[in-house]
């Protein structure tokens, strides 16, 4: 697969420079994506990534296992996410170095493009772009519909992928917010960020360590039931859901890759769901296992039972109550 990215990428490479000041290529942008941003050297990388994010949803991750990509649903139901990213960037935008002559800002994971979107009012207005990236194809259209416009844009991106050589050093800023956990090469996909960052770049990423819900999923894997089901869950699971010490790990990991500055934080964090079914909303949001609809509610049920065997749930005031640890990782190259 990396040979035949590489293939097109050189073709569109050259397409690109043959005729990057004729206005033929103007219509063709116009009409091959559905987001119009201005034209410059800096577009020419992002119209490539697009047509290398679309190749990779197209020939790879078929082995992978993959969040629900409902994006109404998580739109609807990422109240946790959005909180986070929020208080994250509310500590965090002050200690970021930003440059006077406009910036070139991802953010993977970007899911529905809610989160991007409140990424976006922390940004410098002077910014060239603002490029989200998803796994899902999916979530990117949802995203490119609802928040795209001249200077934030949405692709497909497999950040576990190899990266091609042509992206490489062309971000001032990476962010990532509730999605690396998802990662099953974690070397990788943090090899990868630090790749795509420019010399003196920066990261703000986000992700899960230990989580209830993950725990309650893991108390219906062994059931007869369920197993056959849940047969994939250590790939749903964090890496760091039983880890004593995830932010040393990250650490560490960091080091070996090349990271400076590596400021890595373990917090234990609240969240409190006033309805079951808004939690139930936020479950199904997020859950990658393919549960026939006519056995949903039934698992559900089940679910339900093992949060409040956890003292997670509490049916009778029809709340439920989360404590979980989320890693907020600051470095730069």
């Amino acid at each position: 697969m990396q040979s035949y990215v590489r293939v097109l990428l050189k073709k569109y490479i050259i397409f690109f420079k043959c005729f990057f000041y004729e206005s033929k290529i103007l219509r063709i942008s116009k009409t091959r994506y559905k987001y119009h941003p201005p034209v410059d050297s800096q577009r020419i990388v992002w119209n490539i990534l697009i047509m290398v994010g679309q190749n990779q949803f197209d020939n790879g991750n078929s082995h992978r296992i993959f969040m629900n990509d409902d994006a109404e649903l998580y739109e609807n139901s990422n109240s946790i996410q959005r909180q986070d990213a929020a208080d994250t960037l509310n500590e965090y935008s002050s200690r970021l170095n930003w440059k006077e002559t406009g910036e070139s800002i991802l953010d993977i994971g970007c899911g529905d493009g809610s989160v991007t979107d409140i990424l976006r009012s922390y940004l410098p207005k002077s910014r060239k772009i603002l490029l989200g990236c998803d796994i899902s194809e999916r979530m990117v259209k949802h995203a490119e519909g609802r928040y795209g416009n001249k200077t934030t844009a949405f692709t497909v991106l497999n950040i576990e992928d190899d990266i091609p050589d042509e992206l490489k050093g062309k971000f001032d800023h990476v962010f990532s917010f509730y999605a690396l956990h998802w990662m099953q090469n974690q070397e990788k996909g943090f090899t990868n960020i630090h790749n795509l960052m420019r010399d003196d770049g920066e990261c703000l990423l986000t992700f899960l360590a230990y989580s209830p819900i993950y725990s309650m999923f893991e108390g219906l894997k062994d059931t007869p039931k369920w197993t056959a089901w849940l047969k994939d869950i250590n790939l749903f699971l964090s890496p760091y859901h039983d880890c004593m010490e995830p932010d040393r790990v990250i650490e560490k990991l960091f080091k070996k890759i090349g990271f400076r500055f590596i400021d890595v934080r373990s917090r234990q964090k609240k969240f409190v769901y006033n309805k079951i079914s808004d939690f139930k909303n936020t479950v199904l949001a997020i859950s990658p296992f393919k549960i026939p609809e006519h056995m949903l509610e039934e698992f559900w049920d089940d679910l339900v039972e093992v949060g409040v065997g956890m003292r997670i749930i509490d049916k009778k005031n029809d709340t439920v109550n989360l404590i979980y640890n989320l890693l907020i990782v600051h470095s730069r190259k």
